[in-house]
Formats: C-alpha cells, structure tokens, sequence
C-alpha cells in the first residue's frame, strides 16, 4: 500500500479546519491546518515519495519539497512535516542526494526528530540485519517547544511508525510560571545576553576544555 494517511488524536475543540490532498508522479501530499485567522496557524504535512530509481528523480523530488518549504503559506506558521521519503539519511556522508535532503530540511530552518532507523531488513530465517535505513522522517520549525519523538514498532509492517509529541501546545497558558520546573516551551526572547555572557565569562575554559586532553572528561565538564 502507497499513500498518505492521518490519524487526529480527538481534543476538546476541533483544531483542523482545512485539509488539502496533492499527487503527483513524484509524491503524495495530505495537508492539515487549523485554518487559524486570530492565532498562529498549526500546519501538518504528510508525504510519500515515490520509490523510483535514479539520482535525478530524487533530484527533481527534492527542487519541489524546498518549494514547498519556502511556501509564504508556512512563513509564520508552525509547521510538523512527517511521511516516507525513500531518501535514506544514514547516507548522507555518501550520497548527494541524501545530503542534499539533510541540507533541505536544515537550510529552511526545521529541524529533523527521527534519529534511529525506521526500516530495518533481516536475511531470511535470521535475526542478521540485512540493511537499515532512515527513510522515514518526522521535521518541525516548531524548535522553541519541548517534544518527545522516537519509532514505534510495527510487526506488520517492514516499516516503523514515527511519533512526535508537544507538552502544552494547545494550552500554552495554563503553565504555571512561578513552578521551575514546569517549563515546557523555551522562552528564547527573554534570554538576556548581558548574563548569558557573564555566565560563560565565569568559566575558566583553558583549564576545563581547551587544555583538557580527555575527550570524556571535557564533555563532562561541559
């Protein structure tokens, strides 16, 4: 089975208001928006690139998905892009095109949150891996929120299912502020520069970094 599907965990307020489908020789696409006027829209992307051979059909898939990315309908949307893009990124210290993907996703300022492999082969009657790969993928604009993304395993399937969660998105105001540790979105406006910089000031870099000869114990002292 090829496609694009979606399953909307049901909330106390119908968020989705607008659903879009596109197909094409080079891929499917679902959209879902919130369809907001007064609030930021919530954009949620489905694809499914279809697996065929050579370089320059990946070429020309990926011309079209930084189109899309750059789309002034995102601009100032948040945005969750996920599906099957039979473009492996474990290979992009090998292959242009995986590479290119990676600098797609990096280059429009989303962030990718699927880092395990989502499609694992074994030779037959063995539990030896024949191949693994990350063809599926899960990328959000949405870096100033907290989240928990990871695989699913599914025995029917050679595929993994992928997930991403936000604490408090749909109800950002009820965090309570006075609570430390009851953050769920980072606050990156507020920072003030003056004491970040005083902060890093603090610390005697030689001596806990740069002279330190043990890789481990430099990360630890950072």
């Amino acid at each position: 089975m090829e496609g694009v599907s979606s399953s909307i965990k049901p909330v106390p307020s119908p968020i989705i208001k607008e659903l879009q489908h596109k197909c094409s020789s080079l891929a499917d696409l679902k959209n879902l928006s919130n369809g907001s006027s007064t609030s930021k829209k919530l954009n949620i992307g489905g694809y499914y690139r279809h697996c065929l051979k050579g370089t320059a059909d990946v070429m020309t898939f990926l011309d079209k998905f930084d189109d899309d990315l750059k789309h002034k309908s995102l601009a100032k949307c948040d945005v969750i892009l996920a599906g099957d893009f039979n473009i492996c990124l474990l290979k992009s210290s090998q292959k242009p095109d995986s590479l290119c993907f990676l600098n797609t996703i990096l280059g429009n300022d989303f962030e990718c949150t699927i880092f395990k492999p989502t499609r694992i082969q074994y030779y037959e009657n063995s539990l030896q891996i024949k191949s693994a790969s990350i063809i599926d993928q899960v990328m959000t604009n949405m870096l100033s929120y907290e989240y928990k993304s990871g695989n699913l395993h599914y025995p029917d399937s050679d595929h993994h299912g992928t997930f991403i969660m936000f604490e408090n998105y749909l109800d950002p105001e009820c965090i309570d502020e006075s609570d430390d540790t009851n953050f769920y979105k980072r606050r990156i406006n507020t920072i003030d520069e003056d004491d970040l910089l005083n902060d890093f000031d603090s610390y005697d870099w030689n001596t806990l970094i740069y002279n330190e000869c043990n890789i481990d114990k430099a990360v630890d002292n950072l």
